[in-house]
């Protein structure tokens, strides 16, 4: 006999339990007809005997039920040529074995019936042959149907291991791209369609076999059956894909019959997927595997908005609120970096300090919105006129610092005069500004950072409305400066006086 237990629904202990209450309530049918007694006491005992091995000795449990089932045979043949009338004991059997344990073993017990029933023959009992053929089909139903169920409970189990594989997956993921790839492999792999591919807005990740693409779609493309699904929130069966499906198109050309799965978390579209299962018109797509596909994006849409609420977290961290520039914490880390980027490379790196002139002026004149209102003017002018290596943030105040990688001291000076001409043409305010550059004016970031602030402190002491370059280390003697640290911002009162006082 082969391995009995096919399907893991109801552990196999339970069922070999079953099998033996089986087991006692056809003795005890043979028993109550006055049959075969001494026999059946012995095979009763002999039942008993070893479901107890099997719990408690160390046996194995598979060899112990083919034996059984051996026996069972045997003793059902000698009960059978005692009282025919019992043959129904043998369907019983086979139905209980087909059942509880798997349709290929019913269908192999029905053989050894047979086989035993044969041997009875030559031995002179007789069997009605219309009864053996009454035990086959009896077992050829049986097994039909125990297989149908087999293969739909294997198949549930199937679908359940795949969510809790993508579950498990999308618990260490933190990216969206990687969410969709992990999307995208499982669905292909497990439900065996041609091609796939995950939409995140204007990208696409399409995936062939083992092979992934990224395709960028043109933002404001008509969004057809995506957009159909988003708003309908019901998954959408495609035969082919219209003209207004321009970013699918490209993504799977020739596509035929194409499920297009929304995936939604808080009540807002994060993506879609869409899964490609190939053919003519009159290939379907079975409603069961939409529902388990659907429940897979279901799965990598709340991964989805948990990423995207990661990186907004990791940005807030990062930026000022009021400003929307890089704040402290952010400028300092790039200070850093570019810092040691430029020790290694040789090149120079300098720094732009920036300060609004009169700014206790405009708040006591605007009032607190009002000088929140020139804060975030002064760094939007200050963002659109940067370039895109530079990295401007707001420093604490009414003061900015712009960080120019890859600019000289001379550079940075006319850098910083073009800044501050763009902010005067956008915000009616003016500005002074410091620069120091690496290596001319300092040798460290904490050096930079503090000679930059220097040149900028006297910018407002000869006047405001200007920029001051660092003097080179070289000829720089002692003067007066703030001490600053890199995570706070102490000033002595001579610097708050100039400051406040613009």
């Amino acid at each position: 006999m082969n391995r009995p237990a096919e399907s893991e629904l109801v552990p196999l202990a339970d069922r070999l339990l079953v099998l033996t209450v089986v087991r006692l309530v056809m003795a005890a049918v043979v028993v109550g007809g006055g049959h075969a007694a001494a026999t059946t006491a012995t095979y009763v005992a002999v039942a008993v005997g070893a479901e107890l091995a099997r719990r408690t000795a160390r046996v194995r449990g598979i060899a112990v039920v083919n034996v059984m089932l051996l026996v069972d045979g045997i003793w059902l043949a000698t009960a059978l040529a005692d009282a025919p009338s019992l043959w129904f004991l043998l369907h019983l059997h086979v139905v209980a074995v087909t059942l509880l344990l798997s349709y290929r073993t019913g269908l192999k017990i029905v053989a050894w019936h047979t086989l035993l029933q044969f041997a009875a023959g030559v031995l002179g009992v007789a069997v009605d042959p219309v009864q053996s053929l009454g035990v086959w089909l009896v077992a050829l139903g049986t097994a039909a149907f125990s297989s149908v169920s087999e293969r739909e409970l294997r198949r549930g189990k199937a679908e359940l291991r795949a969510h809790a594989e993508l579950a498990a997956e999308l618990e260490e993921t933190r990216n969206a791209d990687e969410v969709a790839s992990l999307l995208l492999a499982h669905a292909v792999r497990f439900f065996g369609f041609a091609r796939g591919a995950v939409v995140l807005g204007p990208r696409c990740r399409v995936r062939t076999g083992d092979v992934e693409t990224v395709l960028e779609g043109p933002d404001g493309s008509p969004l057809g059956v995506l957009g159909r699904t988003w708003e309908t929130r019901v998954p959408a069966l495609v035969h082919v894909l219209g003209d207004d499906d321009g970013l699918l198109d490209a993504a799977l050309p020739f596509a035929t019959n194409l499920v297009v799965v929304p995936m939604v978390a808080g009540g807002a579209p994060v993506g879609a997927l869409v899964l490609e299962q190939g053919g003519g018109r009159r290939v379907r797509m079975r409603g069961r595997v939409v529902a388990a596909v659907a429940k897979l994006a279901a799965h990598a849409a709340l991964a989805l908005r948990n990423a995207a609420l990661l990186d907004e977290v990791g940005r807030l961290a990062h930026v000022d609120a009021l400003t929307g520039l890089s704040n402290r914490r952010a400028f300092e880390e790039a200070l850093d970096r570019e810092v040691a980027r430029a020790a290694r490379s040789g090149e120079a790196v300098s720094l732009a300090m920036f300060d609004i002139d009169h700014f206790k002026a405009v708040n006591d004149t605007l009032g607190h919105q009002g000088g929140d209102a020139v804060l975030r003017a002064v760094a939007a002018a200050l963002a659109d006129a940067c370039r895109d290596a530079d990295l401007p943030a707001r420093y604490g105040g009414e003061e900015f610092a712009v960080l120019l990688p890859a600019c000289g001291a001379g550079e940075a000076y006319r850098v910083a005069e073009r800044l501050r001409a763009a902010v005067a043409a956008t915000v009616d305010v003016t500005m002074s500004a410091g620069v120091a550059a690496l290596p001319a004016h300092a040798t460290s970031a904490d050096e930079l950072l503090r000679t930059a602030d220097d040149a900028l402190y006297a910018a407002k002491r000869t006047g405001r409305d200007r920029t001051v370059r660092a003097r080179a280390r070289s000829s720089r003697h002692a003067v007066p400066h703030r001490r600053r640290t890199r995570r706070g911002n102490p000033r002595p009162a001579q610097a708050s006086a100039a400051r406040g006082q613009g």
